[in-house]
């Protein structure tokens, strides 16, 4: 309703069908110490560019049909070894890493999109790379932690890619009473309906060190050129916390993010920005009640 072209210009208000996440996949075990999960997306089909909710619809033709997760566990040790390996979410931050169909919102907060885009350049969250963790859980105390190492490709993380740095990512995270889950997994969920008594501090960060500094030339007139950041940094850093309480059918949930990015003296100067970008979200905080 009351929508406008880019142009400023009104147009009609109308009733649009769409698929606004659809997925479909297999998960399964290969041995008893080795699973795997592969899902494919088809989000957004049949949205239209003029609908409110978030999210790009896809083109005319409605036809992307896109690799979403792909990834193996290995169970070295259940307690304190499980590697991951393949196509999937760096362990940082809940809202992050936790499935749009398992957040207490309709959406997911902003603090996902800032968070994805700013560590990885990609709303969808996936980067190729490896992770080990573990979870460790005995009486009322217990411990998740996880290092992931990973290698971002998007020309907003590495500019035109001639430098090369690795994408480091940790969390670790501990439960006071009823514990998150029963067995260690890189996926997370807010709401227990009713079924936990349990609060679980975390913390975590990401660091990736300098890539392609790139930004893109834009001539005014014949004396003056100007320049727009394409990608790149000196250093990309996210420190970050989060808080769950899941008390019989209270559930509450908060995550607070710091986003540092440096750049090199001379690009600054280039792109008229400062040597040290700092931003802070704590844009997520929800409280609800359980049926």
């Amino acid at each position: 309703m009351n929508a406008r072209n880019d142009a400023g210009e009104p147009v009609d208000d109308r009733l649009n069908t769409f698929l606004r996440r659809a997925r479909l996949g297999v998960e399964g075990k290969i041995q008893n110490d080795i699973s795997y999960r592969i899902t494919f997306a088809y989000d957004n089909i049949g949205k239209d560019v003029f609908t409110a909710v978030s999210g790009e619809p896809q083109g005319s033709s409605d036809k992307e049909f896109y690799l979403f997760d792909a990834s193996v566990l290995w169970s070295i040790d259940t307690t304190w070894a499980n590697l991951t390996l393949g196509f999937f979410r760096p362990q940082a931050g809940r809202e992050h890493m936790t499935a749009a169909f398992a957040v207490t919102s309709f959406e997911k907060s902003l603090e996902n999109f800032y968070q994805r885009e700013y560590m990885l350049g990609r709303g969808s969250g996936r980067e190729v790379g490896l992770n080990l963790g573990g979870l460790m859980h005995e009486g009322n105390f217990g411990i998740n932690y996880n290092f992931g190492f990973f290698n971002p490709n998007h020309e907003r993380i590495i500019g035109n890619g001639t430098k090369w740095s690795p994408l480091l990512a940790g969390r670790i995270a501990l439960t006071i009473g009823d514990p998150e889950m029963q067995k260690y997994k890189t996926g997370y969920q807010i709401n227990y309906q009713s079924k936990r008594r349990g609060i679980t501090f975390a913390v975590n960060g990401t660091y990736q060190g300098k890539t392609d500094e790139t930004a893109t030339a834009r001539r005014v007139n014949d004396s003056t050129v100007l320049y727009s950041y394409t990608g790149g940094f000196k250093r990309n850093v996210i420190i970050g916390a989060d808080v769950l309480l899941n008390w019989d059918k209270l559930n509450i949930d908060a995550e607070y993010d710091i986003f540092l990015r440096g750049f090199s003296p001379e690009f600054a100067g280039q792109i008229h920005s400062g040597e040290e970008f700092a931003d802070r979200h704590g844009t997520y905080g929800e409280a609800i009640m359980s049926p």
